[in-house]
């Protein structure tokens, strides 16, 4: 996820467990900010869909991507942009 975050103009700022803290904004505040961090949102969770399905093929086992925060047995994205 981190060449993801980078590609994107985010800063990834801590990781928590499975979980990434990414900061849009800091430490300079750009006006497009916000789209690029929606933008990030959903090119990591098209690469977790790429992801759960390698593991599919691989493992003959699903996994499931959740949407937005994480879900029990799920992988789950949640992003928050700070407006200007």
């Amino acid at each position: 996820m981190t060449p993801i975050i980078q590609a994107h103009g985010g800063t990834v700022n801590e990781f928590i467990g499975d979980a990434i803290l990414v900061l849009f904004g800091a430490p300079f505040e750009r006006p497009d900010d916000a789209v690029r961090a929606a933008r990030c949102a959903l090119a990591m969770q098209a690469a977790l869909r790429d992801y759960a399905e390698a593991v599919h093929r691989i493992q003959s086992r699903r996994q499931h991507v959740g949407e937005t925060g994480p879900v029990d047995g799920e992988y789950g994205l949640m992003i928050v942009a700070r407006g200007s």
